[in-house]
Parts: C-alpha cells; sequence; structure tokens
C-alpha cells in the first residue's frame, strides 16, 4: 500500500519570506496544502487553528528556535 499525501495540510516556518515562498510553492504543485508562519510565534497560532498534517520548521529563528518550537 501507497500513501497519497496529496491535499494534506503542511505547515512551513521560516523567517525569510523567500525561502518560506519557495517551499510554499513547491508544495502547492505538488498537491499540499501549505500553510505558512514567519516567526515561531505566528506558528503556535497556526498549529492552533490549523491542525497541519506535517510540519517544516527553520531550525535558527528567533525567540523560539525550531527545536524549542
Amino acid at each position: 500500500m501507497q500513501f497519497d499525501g496529496r491535499g494534506s495540510k503542511i505547515m512551513v516556518v521560516d523567517h525569510d519570506r523567500t525561502t518560506l515562498e519557495m517551499v510554499q510553492i513547491r508544495l502547492d504543485v505538488a498537491g499540499f496544502h501549505p500553510l505558512a508562519a514567519r516567526s515561531s510565534l505566528a506558528a503556535i497560532e497556526v498549529l492552533k487553528a490549523s491542525r497541519p498534517d506535517a510540519v517544516i520548521l527553520e531550525r535558527n529563528m528567533p525567540i523560539l528556535n525550531g527545536i524549542e518550537l
């Protein structure tokens, strides 16, 4: 059996706008539903509201880094 994740909500967290947009576009083209946050605090709010299926985190973010988040 093979998993088809198309349509899954994937949250991307990165403080760099260019990187964030690039990953969002690639996920969208691949058939996923990307959600975005530019800070760890914004990511917490998105997590509470949207309950994504997976999260892609930047490791070195200000305030809370990816590991702390």
